[in-house]
């Protein structure tokens, strides 16, 4: 990407916000505590390791980021926690949709998480359930104590789904002394888009002052979409700024007192989001450095995502003791419409054994359209696949631990259950399959051709102990935890329909069984209170599963013949990472500087991995080996003067297979392969400027965040004989993301002139298509144009 010498100065100029690697400090509005006011970086209190201490006194890689933080760097969804967050990246199709997340490179797209999801000490995180999977429910960022984003392996205070790290996002507890209020109220504009809004409100009061109080919260971000879908044929437009979406939130908690020592807490959590379509634009139709994206698809991709989660939390201090119980149950139900009328054909194409069209007729403007399908089935139109995912999770978790801070000897014991259902069903009516798959023995009823059904049910359900011992011998602390699980994996799925010759039905079931353990070890040196060492060994862990069968077609029979395969293999096997971390923290010059920093070395082994079947519209998972993956974090946050604060986060990751795997000749893993699609350097600055205006403070901030360019998978780019090769694959652009605040603020109001993307950057990412030969339709995601707007925050 270049830039004018103009643009490099004003880059600089408004070099970024406060965020990442443990440091995540917020400017302070006028009235914060003393030292921040004498020209401290503040400090923000986590409870990573099941204890409230600050973040610059816990022995581990963190990015924490409390409600100022939030306000101040305009962070309104967790995409926007992950462009200030180095270590941290996400696959996400809109702002509010699913995502799939990565700390430190490890993600997988298949089985079961990888990164760990808590809101508050639930874990929502999902397991994959095939090509329409339900991707993890993210909330809003509204009505938040904080958001913490742990780096490395969880494993032992946060279980299985914490592989690669961990995001919690904490909810205030209501206030037992006095009536609190928040409030957020924001509008904003999109360029070749339209107009975004959000309303929030949230209160908490006593209602027996010391004894009993409630909080309640409620909000409603709106985003206007920015990609067009037109008719493809005709180039008229069918839908303008197709992919708007919108989120319903609201939270209830109450907290009761009924003695000094006990505090009893049921809170109920509620989101439901929206989204009208997809933000993926067809590469051949739009022209990104005009704002010009465009969609070719025949039907809209519309989505809900609904959750509730109830939960109770009991504490109760048994003098040096306390003891911790939370039960919760998590609900959500998932909804979504893909439009199949290219796949289809496509996949059509191939079980008949035809080709693609040798003539290409005229598209929009000039560009050409590879592939179209016929007149009457587009105006019957087309084919739609309806999703339906849902997911129940019961959750039970108790702890006992002293609660002494100086203490030499500090320890936490703990048990943890969970049953998490999910049911993914998938409904694909195609009227296009009535001439494709008319050759095709054993269909002998037309509703059958016309038609595919799959209802995948899988229960995971885990019994784990866990504990953890911290010794201090004068400046040294040794610590040393570890968590002992038993996991079970059942699946069933019910195959109806087109796919599932010779009968046109097919039931399966499997099963798999996990008896994990996951240690960790560190070592911290604190020479004086404002500086700190630790060097830590951890492990991370994710259970196993079992493959649904192959398709017994044609196309797919061959293709695992190429492997030199009968079958699909039935189960696959955990996976497990080593992290080995080096970091340090101090503040310097009365704490007016500090820097925080790690460096870390991640073996993964037994990688679980999808091996694609060529021609085949299925696959399977398998374990393809091991894989390295290395780098830094880094952050820098100082305040020289009352009046200016800098910043500086950074991080690099390089994750890529150990040695190459081959199945018959085709390669599967290739050594030095990219793991993920997570950019290799990921860099936030931050200048801030206030002086007194008023009865408050007038301020300038700038920030910007850098996204190298992936180096992508490189047997899927580079090498012919690896499965799943795409000779036409693109890896996503580096980008620079520029946003500039300008606003007053005293004690209770913030009002915030804003510009995001303040440079229109429009790199293309997430570059796919329907990987079937017969169809060269690509599709890529950008980043929201430049949003200009206005927001003002009261606070009591």
């Amino acid at each position: 990407m270049k830039y004018s010498n103009r643009r490099i100065i004003l880059i600089a100029a408004t070099a970024l916000t406060p965020l990442c690697a443990s440091a995540a400090m917020a400017q302070p509005a006028a009235g914060e505590d003393a030292a921040q006011a004498a020209g401290m970086v503040g400090e923000i209190v986590v409870t990573a390791s099941r204890r409230s201490e600050s973040i610059n006194k816990v022995s581990s890689s963190i990015a924490a980021y409390d409600r100022q933080a939030l306000d101040n760097q305009g962070i309104r969804s967790f995409s926007d926690v992950v462009s200030q967050t180095p270590g941290l990246s996400l696959q996400q199709q809109s702002t509010f949709q699913p995502a799939n997340i990565a700390i430190r490179g490890v993600r997988s797209t298949v089985g079961a998480a990888t990164t760990g999801i808590y809101i508050d000490d639930t874990p929502i995180q999902s397991r994959s359930a095939g090509a329409q999977s339900p991707g993890d429910a993210l909330p809003t960022i509204f009505d938040l104590d904080r958001v913490e984003v742990l780096r490395g392996p969880q494993g032992t205070l946060f279980g299985s789904g914490s592989e690669g790290g961990a995001v919690r996002f904490i909810s205030p507890a209501p206030d037992l002394d006095e009536v609190q209020a928040y409030g957020r109220a924001e509008l904003s504009s999109t360029d070749s888009g339209g107009i975004n809004y959000e309303g929030g409100a949230a209160a908490s009061t006593p209602i027996v002052e010391g004894k009993l109080a409630i909080r309640l919260s409620g909000s409603y971000p709106h985003e206007s979409g920015f990609v067009d879908r037109i008719n493809e044929r005709t180039g008229a437009m069918v839908d303008k700024d197709a992919n708007t979406s919108a989120v319903h939130t609201m939270k209830a908690a109450v907290l009761w007192a009924p003695t000094d020592t006990i505090r009893i807490t049921p809170s109920l959590n509620f989101q439901e989001s929206r989204a009208d379509d997809y933000g993926q634009f067809y590469v051949r139709l739009s022209d990104r450095s005009k704002q010009r994206l465009i969609s070719g698809r025949t039907n809209a991709q519309p989505s809900k995502d609904r959750f509730y989660l109830p939960a109770l939390k009991v504490e109760a201090d048994f003098g040096g003791v306390t003891a911790t119980s939370v039960t919760s149950f998590f609900t959500r139900r998932q909804s979504m419409v893909l439009d199949f009328t290219l796949l289809d054909e496509s996949v059509a194409r191939l079980f008949n054994g035809m080709r693609p069209p040798e003539t290409q007729l005229p598209g929009v403007g000039t560009l050409p359209v590879p592939i179209l399908i016929p007149e009457a089935f587009v105006a019957a139109g087309g084919a739609t696949n309806t999703t339906d995912n849902s997911q129940d999770n019961f959750m039970q978790e108790v702890r006992l631990q002293s609660n002494n801070s100086e203490s030499a000897f500090r320890w936490l014991i703990g048990g943890f259950y969970q049953r998490a259902k999910q049911q993914n069903v998938v409904n694909v009516r195609d009227a296009y399959y009535a001439a494709a798959f008319e050759t095709l023995r054993g269909l002998q009823n037309r509703e059958e051709i016309t038609r595919y059904y799959r209802d995948f049910n899988l229960v995971d359900e885990q019994l784990a102990a866990f504990g953890n011992i911290d010794l201090r011998f004068g400046d040294l602390t040794f610590s040393a935890g570890g968590r002992i699980a038993s996991a079970k994996f059942s699946y069933d799925e019910l195959l109806e329909g087109s796919f599932v010759p010779p009968t046109g039905r097919s039931f399966t079931t499997g099963k798999q069984k996990e008896s994990p353990f996951t240690p960790k070890v560190s070592v911290t040196w604190e020479p004086s209170n404002a500086a700190l060492v630790y060097a830590s060994a951890s492990k991370g862990f994710r259970v196993g599963g079992a493959n649904v069968p192959i398709t017994p077609s044609p196309p797919c029979l061959d293709s695992l013949s190429q492997l030199g395969l009968d079958t699909a293999p039935g189960t696959f096997d955990s996976d497990s990472v080593w992290n080995y971390e080096v970091g340090g923290k101090v503040g310097l010059f009365d704490r007016k500087v500090q820097v925080n920093a790690s460096i870390y070395h991640v073996d993964w082994s037994n990688i679980q991995s999808f091996v694609s079947l060529s021609g085949c519209p299925g696959g399977f998972i398998t374990n393809l080996g091991a894989a390295n993956s290395d780098g830094f974090d880094l952050s820098i946050s100082a305040r020289p003067t009352d009046s200016l604060f800098l910043a500086l986060a950074g991080g690099y990751n390089k994750s890529r297979f150990a040695k190459t795997l081959t199945s018959n000749g085709i390669i599967l893993a290739e050594r030095g392969a990219e793991v993920s699609d997570a950019p290799p350097w990921q860099i936030t600055a931050t200048l801030e400027y206030s002086m007194p205006l008023g009865s408050g403070d007038g301020y300038i901030r700038g920030i910007n965040q850098y996204a190298s360019r992936n180096n992508g998978t490189i047997s899927k780019y580079d090498t012919p004989t690896s499965s799943g090769y795409d000779p036409n694959g693109q890896r996503n652009d580096g980008y620079h993301l520029t946003s500039l605040r300008v606003g007053w603020r005293d004690d209770n109001f913030d009002l915030a002139l804003f510009a995001d993307n303040l440079f229109n950057s429009h790199p293309q990412l997430n570059y796919i298509s329907n990987a079937f030969p017969t169809d060269t339709t690509y599709y890529a995601n950008t980043l929201r144009p430049r949003t200009i707007g206005l927001t003002l925050t009261a606070r009591r």
